[in-house]
């Protein structure tokens, strides 16, 4: 009986370790993915950062639901810094250094306004709802700080001209 243990014994193989496919994702790949993306809203910038092929990842991304609802979080806290930066620049402006043509260099702040009138357009129902739930007084008084706001930008765009 001992010998034929023996037999089957080696006649068994060993299970053999696979290593895994090259388009199989970790977990922390996976997470790495998304933290990625959350940082800059660009897939193609995190998958370089994970070493892995589009075509593996929408795979990835039709299977697992999971991993969707991560991918639409990641986006959505990506466009939201994205937005919170855009409006700090409309908002307080880009410092800039420029030469003059005698060779002057000179220090501006540059407000982009095609930025701000994008995110005024973008959240356009939010603002007028927001209007409506003060009186009329308060928002007097937001008009004048805006336009006291405005003259400060105005004057130091032109002060930058000279």
């Amino acid at each position: 009986m001992a010998g034929r243990d023996r037999t089957v014994l080696r006649g068994t193989k060993a299970p053999k370790k696979c290593k895994p496919r090259k388009d199989e994702w970790t977990e922390a790949q996976k997470e790495r993915f998304l933290v990625e993306l959350a940082a800059s809203c660009n897939v193609s910038h995190a998958l370089r950062k994970v070493r892995k092929s589009s075509s593996s990842l929408y795979r990835l991304r039709r299977r697992e639901a999971e991993f969707r609802a991560g991918w639409s979080q990641a986006l959505s806290e990506g466009y939201a810094k994205l937005e919170l930066e855009l409006l700090d620049r409309a908002m307080n402006g880009t410092v800039k250094t420029v030469v003059r043509g005698d060779g002057r260099t000179e220090t501006i702040t540059e407000y982009p306004n095609n930025i701000a009138l994008a995110l005024l357009k973008a959240h356009k129902e939010t603002a007028a709802e927001a209007e409506a739930e003060y009186d009329s007084a308060q928002i007097e008084e937001v008009r004048e700080r805006i336009i006291r706001k405005l003259g400060i930008v105005r004057q130091r765009m032109e002060e930058g001209e000279e």
